[in-house]
């Protein structure tokens, strides 16, 4: 899961499965994972839909930038997809911090 559309795919995968067992469950939450990477964290965030073939705009590109400009973190968010990220592993566990306490969900 080095790869962020492998990563993207293990979320989608997860997202799906809880949807199934929660579908009595009207409000969905998104899904952010992350694997080690080397010297680094790659995080991918997912927004959940109603149905995964639904396109939705992924707010996560503008809540990573936040979450690591407020910790201070070394991160690369360079890539073509914003809900992808890599962070220092020195600096996961303050930006996943300031993640959660700064998430609109």
């Amino acid at each position: 899961f080095h790869h962020p559309i492998a990563l993207y795919k293990l979320a989608q995968f997860l997202v799906d499965a809880f949807r199934e067992e929660k579908k009595k469950t009207k409000k969905s939450k998104p899904m952010v994972i992350s694997c080690i990477k080397g010297p680094t964290y790659l995080i991918v965030g997912l927004n959940n839909t109603a149905q995964s073939t639904i396109l939705t705009r992924n707010t996560f590109g503008v809540l990573f930038r936040k979450a690591a400009l407020a910790v201070h973190a070394q991160y690369k968010h360079d890539g073509f997809d914003a809900s992808v990220i890599e962070i220092a592993k020195d600096d996961f566990v303050s930006f996943s911090t300031a993640l959660q306490n700064d998430g609109e969900y």
